[in-house]
């Protein structure tokens, strides 16, 4: 049996572009991955006050490594 054809009604060659969009702004692209309510509030009050080149780039990783976590809770 060719497992390319194990369902006959769905188009397996199909695509969707929003898989491989780039992100619509600059915002979403900050946000895409970050794990963490904090974190993404914090860019987003940043991002609001056209201040985001100025929050640091550790801040803008999928995930904190367990150090920066603590860390960043002693604010």
């Amino acid at each position: 049996m060719n497992s390319s054809k194990l369902y006959a009604d769905i188009d397996y060659t199909f695509l969707p572009t929003s898989y491989w969009a780039p992100p619509s702004d600059v915002l979403e692209a900050a946000l895409r991955n970050v794990k963490g309510r904090n974190r993404r509030e914090m860019i987003r009050d940043y991002y609001e006050a056209d201040q985001l080149e100025y929050l640091h780039p550790d801040l803008l990783v999928a995930s904190l490594d367990t150090e920066a976590r603590q860390s960043l809770g002693r604010y």
